[in-house]
């Protein structure tokens, strides 16, 4: 579903490659994941599932409001951490 490829973008008559596999779009990947799809994201940090989709797919950087949403959102899902030291 998720590519960890490039993509490349028009800038100022140059292309500029974006790296599709970065903090902000493994982030965003998670966090989907953990709520089940970008709609129910999209409600829970209060962006639209376009905006979801774009950070998702590197096409754009969130604003630092949105990452960090997007970070509680899969902190709060990977918390008690499992394994033997807490089983």
């Amino acid at each position: 579903m998720f590519g960890s490829g490039r993509i490349a973008r028009e800038w100022n008559d140059s292309i500029v490659w974006m790296p599709t596999d970065n903090a902000y779009t493994r982030t965003f990947r998670r966090a989907v994941e953990r709520v089940g799809d970008a709609e129910r994201l999209a409600k829970a940090i209060g962006a639209s599932v376009a905006e979801i989709e774009a950070w998702v797919a590197g096409h754009a950087h969130p604003p630092p409001s949105a990452f960090l949403k997007a970070i509680d959102v899969v902190a709060q899902s990977a918390w008690p951490p499992q394994g033997p030291l807490n089983s």
